[in-house]
């Protein structure tokens, strides 16, 4: 019997540890710095197995001069990820992101889900065309802890143009 509790203590301490880890607000970032990279790269669809089968998506982007609303699920996500990280990959351009007021709320009922809210200052330069676009974004992601590792539940963003600098 104490062998039977132990382990159930040792099991609640690893699940309750992997997702402080995994999930709080370096694992956070870790995460989004891993997607950034492969967007850069042109690996749409390994950013596409990132997410959740029940991805929720609902994107405002008040950048340019009209808004531009994007709501859907993984499918549609993954549409427009693929298409951004294949056009990404035929401009020759660079790329500065930096994450700043990251918060993370996990709740104890629920040690493999997580709420993270962030500010995204993003700063695109296309080289060929002289163009340098700066955005700045507030958003809140949900990130689950499964079996195959975190994805990428929920994601609500409000995307506006950033002042030059």
């Amino acid at each position: 019997m104490k062998k039977f509790m132990l382990l159930l203590v040792l099991g609640v301490v690893g699940v309750y540890g992997v997702g402080r880890v995994k999930l709080g607000e370096a694992g956070a970032m870790r995460f989004l710095g891993q997607m950034e990279s492969m967007m850069s790269e042109g690996k749409g669809k390994e950013v596409c197995e990132m997410f959740h089968e029940d991805l929720e998506v609902e994107i405002s982007d008040h950048s340019g001069e009209a808004t531009q609303e994007t709501t859907g699920g993984k499918s549609e996500f993954c549409d427009l990820t693929v298409a951004t990280a294949a056009s990404l990959n035929l401009l020759p351009h660079s790329s500065d992101v930096s994450f700043t007021e990251v918060e993370s709320k996990q709740s104890w009922l629920h040690p493999w889900t997580s709420e993270i809210s962030y500010l995204e200052n993003r700063s695109l330069t296309i080289q060929g065309a002289g163009v340098t676009l700066r955005t700045v974004s507030e958003d809140e992601i949900t990130l689950v802890h499964t079996f195959s590792g975190v994805k990428l539940r929920k994601v609500k963003s409000e995307i506006y143009k950033a002042e030059a600098t």
